[in-house]
């Protein structure tokens, strides 16, 4: 059923859609900053729960639901966010499906990968790094896991839950009851085998989304895939070569660029996804301009934590000079579309700006005016790098790197 229109605070996902987390717990949704710890298996308690039951009800009554705070902060700085997002996909329901007809799955933390902003929650192979360094027991930073979850669940997890038949169960009536999209990120979903499980049982004009890290490509998934009709995938990446290669260790860049481009034959839809922090603002008017020059679209997102790993650990100057190239860029981009467009730019403005709406460089322009606007906001907040610089320290030690040999890491705090 539709409302008439969405307030302030509504959202579509408590009405259509389920996140379930790597350990095998229901989250309201990605964004969402509050586990409530009710295991995948009890979806359908969930589902009518009065905790949820209350959600929708805030939502559609204009409440503030303290769940939704990166959203609300999101549309403060950038006006978007993926709350306005998911309301242009799904429009204004206000009736909860009988079962969510939406489920952005993790099944689990296999991981080829060990990025420096991930957590043992996401990948086996950081769980593993942590354990021998010892942070099982004690971490040397105050834990802010990307993933909204209390990291030390990360070692008494089982993490066979996605074996369960009880799962399984729920997942096929979720799309024998009008399953209308999928989305599987990580750990790295094509390593999983219960990724392919699930995506042979669907139908091929479900909309399947995955994000994955772009290692792992072969003819399996390759038939998997080929007749989808509505295939979104996107690859992570954090900049240009040395630096990616540096952050996702595991990475090699020339593989991923080549999966990129074989996946890119199936796909409705392919981006870059690029979390940007500390360590690779600096990078990113170098990354950007590459990305246009090979027409590829790029999805830019502000690391969220660990706190330390955020652009506020770069010096101000730093940041106002990464605010001038990306306008350079930025002006590059326009002056170079406009030229190729036979406009007369003497004529109304209007004409002009609505032919470059709808174009590869209109987004790409708005991506990085989006960045633009996060490292302004940034500007009147500074924090020590001590603790980034120990982080690095510690991890480039135990992974024979040197951070100080890629990065300009004269430009952090002090």
């Amino acid at each position: 059923t539709s409302m008439s229109k969405p307030n302030d605070t509504y959202c579509p996902l408590p009405f259509v859609a389920t996140t379930t987390s790597p350990d095998g717990y229901c989250r309201l949704c990605c964004e969402s900053t509050i586990p409530y710890y009710t295991k995948v298996t009890d979806l359908k308690q969930w589902w009518t729960s009065d905790t949820i039951k209350e959600i929708r009800r805030k939502m559609l009554q204009g409440e503030h639901v303290k769940d939704c705070e990166v959203c609300y902060k999101e549309e403060k700085t950038l006006g978007t966010s993926l709350r306005t997002q998911e309301i242009s996909h799904w429009g204004k329901i206000e009736q909860a499906t009988e079962l969510p007809i939406y489920l952005d799955m993790k099944l689990g933390n296999f991981c080829n990968f060990r990025c420096l902003m991930c957590d043992p929650l996401s990948s086996n192979r950081i769980m593993n790094e942590w354990r021998e360094l010892g942070w099982d027991k004690e971490l040397p930073f105050r834990e802010a896991s990307v993933n909204h979850h209390d990291i030390s669940t990360a070692w008494s997890t089982d993490w066979s839950w996605p074996n369960e038949l009880e799962f399984w169960k729920i997942v096929q009536e979720c799309i024998i009851s009008g399953g209308k999209k999928l989305k599987f990120t990580g750990g790295e979903p094509f390593l999983n085998p219960h990724v392919l499980k699930i995506i042979s049982s669907v139908d091929k004009d479900v909309d399947m989304r995955f994000t994955t890290n772009g290692s792992i490509w072969n003819s399996k998934i390759e038939n998997a895939l080929k007749n989808r009709s509505d295939l979104h995938i996107v690859v992570s990446i954090e900049g240009t070569r040395l630096v990616n290669d540096y952050i996702r260790d595991g990475s090699e860049y020339d593989v991923i660029l080549e999966n990129y481009n074989q996946m890119q034959k199936y796909c409705k839809t392919i981006c870059w996804q690029t979390s940007f922090g500390a360590i690779n603002l600096q990078d990113m008017p170098d990354f950007i301009a590459q990305c246009i020059e090979k027409k590829q679209h790029i999805a830019l997102i502000e690391i969220r934590g660990p706190e330390f790993m955020q652009i506020t650990a770069l010096t101000k100057q730093a940041r106002k000079q990464t605010i001038e190239k990306l306008n350079h860029l930025k002006s590059t981009i326009t002056t170079g579309m406009l030229g190729q467009t036979k406009v007369d730019l003497t004529a109304n403005n209007e004409t002009v700006q609505k032919l470059f709406a709808h174009t590869d460089e209109a987004k790409m322009s708005s991506e990085i005016d989006s960045l633009i606007k996060i490292i302004e906001s940034s500007l009147e907040i500074s924090q020590s790098s001590k603790p980034l610089i120990n982080y690095l320290s510690t991890l480039d030690k135990s992974r024979s790197k040197d951070y100080k040999s890629i990065l300009k890491h004269s430009d952090f705090n002090p």
